[in-house]
């Protein structure tokens, strides 16, 4: 007889707090959240966090992909790239010459500082600007750049 099993992963359950009511808990935004079928299906579950290897040229706190891919049984040597597995993701089909970069649109101050790397995480008036950049962006030496809007402040 074959089991049938339900593999979840919480990606970015691990992420700062984002509200100042969280913040002076100490707890995760998720750790604080109510969440009565996550926590019944983890208490019939068997359970487990990912601890690594980190990949060397990694950033320790951009795993994701990386953590996803090994729990899945593939090596972080494998792993090609967040900008080209959120290109496919979308629907793109990359080419062999093509780079793929994932980014967020944020929110500067007059100064061009970043004070919100996550745009408020308000996706409001995106997909206008998405169709604005694209229109400004020049090819360079022959290279085309075009961006794609992906959920919420996310672009690729």
């Amino acid at each position: 007889m074959k089991k049938k099993m339900i593999l979840v992963i919480i990606d970015g359950g691990a992420e700062p707090c984002t509200t100042h009511e969280v913040r002076q808990s100490c707890k995760s935004a998720f750790v604080a959240a109510k969440k009565p079928y996550l926590d019944m299906l983890a208490s019939n579950s068997h359970c487990g966090l990912w601890r690594g290897p980190y990949a060397p040229a990694y950033n320790k706190r951009s795993m994701s992909s990386v953590a996803t891919l090994e729990i899945l049984g593939y090596s972080y040597e494998d792993e090609p790239g967040r900008g080209y597995l959120e290109a496919l993701g979308l629907g793109l089909k990359p080419g062999t010459d093509s780079i793929c970069l994932r980014g967020n649109f944020a929110t500067v101050d007059n100064k061009k500082n970043i004070i919100d790397r996550r745009a408020g995480r308000d996706h409001t008036g995106l997909d206008k600007l998405t169709e604005h950049i694209n229109k400004s962006i020049p090819s360079i030496d022959g290279v085309s750049v075009k961006v794609h809007r992906l959920i919420g402040h996310r672009i690729v």
